[in-house]
This record gives structure tokens, C-alpha cells and sequence, in this order.
């Protein structure tokens, strides 16, 4: 059996279930959480998988080894984890079912391991469980706090979401091969890729959420666009960003993706600063 048949078949009933969901729910609150859920595993596994480098995927996606154990980390990071957080946060499932649905996680990561689709470097199933107990208690306690109007998670779960959208952007863009980051931190240069994208996404998401979180004048929106591409240009001119099309045919892409992302943070901002 291909690598990749387990990861399509996770995918398939993790999407079924976050549809469910949705036509449970019919609100758009539902997918902001979930995108701040996705925001916050990102930024685990920023440091456990990229910095520290615990386990690796294996789903044979595509030829490159990073690149695929990328791919593999994204099934887990975009759509087990967060989907089954949303899952537990929005019906506020009891300890008994947050035990239950971290057992099952830990028992899928052990298939997978005598698959051979996944591996261990120094990470231990047993800090997999306790690590999503507390993941699930305390998505379930945000949902409650986000409902309640407490600003201060609401203004987190806003550079979540942000950080969501703009870092699977620059995913994106890592994947498509048009530009690359090359800051030499790490041998491997698609992990120096990696490594270098998620902290400039993370930057990014200051600037963007910031502008549209605090003020609904577009000029702000405008101004974070600009600093943003000021940052850009100094990072080809220092050699850091490398880009294989022409900077114009690099801009306009660029400019369509930020048009969408400030778009799609305009519209969630309603929901809380209204």
C-alpha cells in the first residue's frame, strides 16, 4: 500500500466530520476558531518539528524528503488536530471524550510508526498524550472564552487566524518553487526554507493583524501591504530571498495573495470588533 493511501484516508474523515460541524453550527465562528486552532499547532510544531527536529513524516507525496515530510506535518497540523479541537471546543465534549480522542490520536501515530509512514528521532508517544490533553482542555476553554466576549482571547484568537492564513500562503509559495529563502541556518536548504518562512509569516502576521484588528480604515491595511514589500526588497537585496521568476511576474502574485488575505481578515474582524 502507498504511503500516502493512510494520510488521504485521514484526511477524507477529518474533512467529512469539520463539514458535519459546520452544518451543525452554520457559523462562520466555527471556522475562526478552527483556523486559531490550526495557527496554534503550527507554532508547536514550528519548534518541535522544524527547530528540534522530533519525528518525520513519510507519506511519499512527492519526491523530496523535506519537502514531503512538510506535506505529511500539514495532514496533522491543518487537519487531524485542529479538526478534532474544534470538535471538542464547540460541543464541549467532557474530559472522558478529550481522553478517549487522545488515545485514539496516540494509537493512530503507533499504526503509523509500523506502517512506516512516520518515525521517532527523540519524541516519545507518551509526551504525544499528555501534550493533547492539554491541547483539547484548553481549545475547549477558548471557545468558551471567545463566546464570552473576553477581548483579550479574542485579540489572540485574531493573530491565530492571521498567522493560519498567512503562514499556509507562504506555504504555498515555498512549494511552488518560484522563490526561496536562504538565511543559512540549516544545511538542508529546504529546511533552511522552512525555517526562515514561518518566522517571516509570523512577522507578517504582526504587521497585517494589527493594521486591520485595531482600525477598520483600509489605509492602515495599505500601509502594513508597503512595510511588508519594503522588508521584501531589503531581504533580496541582502541575498536572503532568491526568486526564480522575474520580480514583476513575483509582485503581482504576491500583491493578488495579500489582496485576498486582507479581504479575508477585513470580513473576520467583524465578528470581533464590531
Amino acid at each position: 500500500m502507498p504511503n500516502y493511501i493512510p494520510y488521504l484516508l485521514i484526511i477524507l474523515v477529518c474533512f467529512s466530520m469539520f463539514l458535519w460541524l459546520i452544518a451543525r453550527t452554520r457559523s462562520y465562528q466555527t471556522v475562526i476558531l478552527y483556523l486559531t486552532y490550526v495557527g496554534m499547532v503550527y507554532i508547536f510544531e514550528y519548534f518541535v518539528l522544524v527547530i528540534l527536529d522530533a519525528y518525520a513524516y513519510i507519506p511519499h507525496f512527492i519526491a523530496n524528503p523535506y519537502l514531503d515530510n512538510m506535506l505529511g506535518a500539514f495532514v496533522s497540523n491543518f487537519v487531524i488536530v485542529p479538526v478534532l479541537a474544534s470538535l471538542i471546543a464547540v460541543l464541549q465534549l467532557h474530559v472522558g471524550w478529550i481522553i478517549a480522542i487522545s488515545l485514539l490520536l496516540c494509537g493512530i501515530e503507533w499504526l503509523f510508526l509500523q506502517l512506516g509512514i512516520y518515525q521517532l528521532h527523540w519524541w516519545k508517544i507518551s509526551y504525544t498524550f499528555p501534550g493533547l490533553l492539554f491541547f483539547f482542555w484548553l481549545t475547549r476553554l477558548w471557545y468558551r472564552k471567545v463566546m464570552d466576549g473576553n477581548r483579550i482571547y479574542q485579540y489572540i484568537t485574531f493573530l491565530m487566524f492571521t498567522f493560519t492564513v498567512v503562514d499556509s500562503a507562504v506555504f504555498l509559495l515555498l512549494l511552488s518553487g518560484i522563490r526561496q529563502f536562504q538565511p543559512g541556518v540549516y544545511e538542508n536548504m529546504y529546511r533552511d526554507d522552512v525555517f526562515f518562512s514561518a518566522l517571516y509569516a509570523f512577522i507578517k502576521m504582526l504587521v497585517l493583524a494589527n493594521s486591520i484588528y485595531w482600525s477598520a480604515k483600509l489605509r492602515f491595511a495599505f500601509i502594513a501591504i508597503g512595510a511588508i514589500l519594503v522588508g521584501q526588497f531589503s531581504l533580496i537585496q541582502a541575498g536572503i530571498l532568491k526568486l526564480y521568476v522575474p520580480y514583476g511576474t513575483f509582485l503581482l502574485i504576491y500583491l493578488f495573495a495579500c489582496t485576498l488575505i486582507i479581504c479575508l481578515l477585513r470580513y473576520t474582524r467583524r465578528f470581533f470588533r464590531s
